[in-house]
């Protein structure tokens, strides 16, 4: 057997698990081998990531998947949080919130063509929680008509489960913005963004425009505004980071699939239509993206996320759920959008690359957001 890399994964553990997923309580392992996921790991309550395969004494070919969680307060990204953000920072990240969504009865009630990972076990310490799960491999081609069919499932399953159901059946609650852009954003980013220092990089001066810094100079100056309209929205099950790379479709779906949604560190009581950011943002800030697409893919879902309000009985105001989308899109993608430094080891030329993908991104959350009225 190879070496385990994590103490919470321990060859009998495993041996355990596999038997559970395998439905063989006799099975023993001929081979294990853990592997870290390929995936950059930015959240404060996920401590780390992993692919967890062998072969019983058979010849039984398996696969898990294991992640790690810890409190926010564990994660060395804490360090660049001022002291008197700590607290909001670890009530709106509660590390417990994963654990209780997959506990709870949402499993059993989903639309058509959208599930959980199975959960094979959860092991639970003091400091560190280890989730147990299928491994789903992702046959997904993200073209526009499944960008549509994602924000359909989005808006059904927000739908389905309006925020008074959320808060009695699944006890999650809403995850305001103000603790990251009063937080992190204006501690840390933005006198970043807004100096000229920043500006004077010829990679940036590249891709951004003076209309671009003056844009987000007005959004900015905006945002405590839209962040207080946001809590006034009407709220539903929010996935909370709805990126292409936590929808995966199963390539052992057959015809069409079924869209596993994972990692539901960020699951909350959102506005409608909030997810509809991270699903157009994911695939261009990890790269998978060009950066022409992101008009011909943000024109196709706000309509296909009503069709799926609409589909579950809900009627509401479309600039409602257009608001949302751009309050987020623009808080979480636009106002760092032009900070890469935390992508370490880029040639100018990714950089630029980096940063054209993030800025067109960024360009439709600047153009709807200024769109929104507060008043």
């Amino acid at each position: 057997m190879t070496a385990v890399t994590t103490t919470q994964l321990q060859p009998a553990r495993i041996r355990e698990v596999v038997r559970i997923a395998l439905e063989r309580p006799d099975a023993e392992l001929a081979s294990l081998a853990v592997t870290p996921a390929a995936h950059v790991v930015d959240n404060m309550t996920t401590e780390s990531l992993h692919h967890v395969a062998g072969t019983l004494d058979d010849g039984t070919a398996w696969r898990l998947f294991a992640k790690v969680l810890q409190p926010a307060s564990a994660s060395p990204l804490m360090q660049f949080i001022p002291p008197e953000h700590h607290e909001p920072v670890m009530a709106n990240l509660d590390w417990l919130d994963e654990p209780r969504v997959y506990r709870s009865g949402l499993r059993g009630d989903l639309p058509d063509g959208l599930r959980l990972p199975l959960v094979y076990a959860i092991d639970e310490a003091d400091d560190r929680i280890v989730l147990w799960l299928e491994h789903v491999d992702d046959a997904g081609a993200w073209d526009l008509d499944q960008y549509a069919d994602a924000a359909r499932l989005l808006g059904r399953l927000s739908g389905r489960w309006p925020e008074g159901r959320v808060a009695d059946e699944l006890g999650i609650g809403r995850r305001d913005l103000g603790y990251l852009f009063f937080g992190k954003l204006s501690t840390v980013d933005i006198p970043v963004v807004t100096s000229d220092e920043h500006w004077r990089d010829p990679v940036l001066r590249s891709v951004a425009d003076d209309g671009f810094r003056a844009d987000l100079h007005r959004l900015i100056a905006a945002a405590p505004a839209l962040i207080a309209l946001e809590g006034r929205l009407p709220h539903g099950l929010a996935h909370g980071d709805a990126t292409p790379h936590n929808l995966l479709l199963d390539a052992a779906g057959g015809a069409g699939g079924d869209l596993v949604a994972i990692d539901w560190s960020y699951g909350c009581r959102g506005p409608y239509g909030a997810d509809l950011g991270q699903l157009l943002a994911g695939r261009f800030d990890a790269g998978d993206a060009d950066p022409a697409d992101a008009p011909r893919i943000a024109a196709v879902l706000l309509d296909a996320y009503l069709d799926g309000l609409a589909a579950e009985g809900v009627e509401v105001d479309r600039s409602a759920v257009e608001a949302a989308w751009a309050i987020h899109l623009a808080i979480r993608s636009a106002i760092s959008a032009v900070l890469v430094d935390h992508r370490t080891g880029l040639t100018d030329d990714e950089r630029a690359a980096m940063l054209a993908r993030r800025v067109a991104v960024a360009r439709i959350g600047l153009d709807l957001a200024a769109q929104v009225r507060t008043d």
